[in-house]
């Protein structure tokens, strides 16, 4: 069964969402805590305080740098790849004037961000059969 392609309509915004501050700020600070366990690249002395224990935990977890090197790896491909899902969804179901954002919101953010554009979508399209 082949999948009806949702028509662009000129007229029509299409809805733009965003994540709670609270999990962009998660979100942002976990990658680079992340990359700051991961990678031995000189933070200033001022974060110390904070980096090592969050250091000394992720290593805990994770075992070794080389295994919290591979998790930040899979996370920057893991948003990259959301980030053009996200992109080729919204071009697909026709919201053109709001895939860029979608795009650098969901490579940021990551799931959260992919997760709204997929309601966002399930909702028109409950809303187009109504039609």
């Amino acid at each position: 069964k082949k999948k009806k392609r949702m028509k662009p309509s000129a007229k029509k915004e299409h809805p733009f969402s965003s994540p709670s501050p609270v999990t962009f700020i998660a979100i942002i600070l976990g990658m680079a805590f992340l990359v700051l366990s991961a990678y031995d690249i000189g933070e200033p002395s001022f974060l110390e305080p904070v980096v090592n224990p969050v250091r000394q935990f992720a290593l805990g977890m994770f075992g070794s740098k080389e295994n919290l090197q591979f998790l930040v790896k899979a996370a920057v491909w893991a948003h990259i790849l959301e980030a053009l899902y996200a992109l080729a969804i919204a071009l697909k179901v026709g919201h053109f004037d709001t895939c860029a954002l979608w795009f650098v919101q969901t490579l940021v953010a990551g799931y959260p961000s992919l997760s709204i554009l997929l309601s966002i979508i399930k909702i028109e399209r409950a809303e187009e059969k109504e039609e």
